[in-house]
């Protein structure tokens, strides 16, 4: 049994209708993604657009980050690894990622 490639006259474009409304967006992104590039379909041949027309709609009001993370103000930030176990990660608060740094700067110049 051959192995299927798909030619360019097999190729089915439709067009997909999504709403991003509520949404996390880096993972609609990876799906959109992978719609556009056709990974969806069983007919996936990689140097064939077999890929569907995508239009998204309510972009605006998508989340950039779970509500969980808010509320239990803690989002992962791992260091580098090495690829060895036991390489270290740490955790961080939203507040820490998202802070001003004006304060941390008027508070060094003021020890000087």
């Amino acid at each position: 049994m051959k192995t299927y490639q798909a030619k360019k006259s097999d190729a089915d474009h439709r067009w997909v209708l999504v709403n991003a409304e509520g949404k996390i967006l880096g993972r609609l992104a990876t799906e959109l993604a992978k719609i556009l590039r056709g990974k969806n379909k069983p007919t996936f041949t990689p140097h064939v657009d077999t890929g569907d027309f995508v239009v998204v709609v309510n972009a605006g009001k998508g989340d950039s980050y779970r509500q969980e993370d808010e509320e239990q103000n803690v989002l992962s930030s791992y260091q580098p690894s090495g690829g060895y176990p036991g390489d270290q990660c740490r955790k961080a608060s939203v507040s820490e990622t998202h802070r001003d740094d004006s304060t941390c700067r008027q508070r060094d110049a003021s020890e000087e």
